[in-house]
């Protein structure tokens, strides 16, 4: 199943409800308390790390 959501992953909670559900792709923006909002290496393997829990 794709999810997409209007709003960021509030806290790794979200993530783990979202597994819990059989998501297994998520379509997101960057986490903006991980840098400036833009995607970038960094923050494309934080968000990959957080969202495999």
């Amino acid at each position: 199943m794709y999810v997409g959501t209007q709003l960021a992953a509030r806290d790794d909670d979200d993530y783990r409800v979202w597994a819990q559900l059989g998501i297994k792709h998520i379509c997101a923006d960057p986490d903006t308390k991980l840098g400036t909002g833009r995607w970038t290496i960094s923050s494309a393997c934080a968000t990959r790390s957080r969202a495999s829990i």
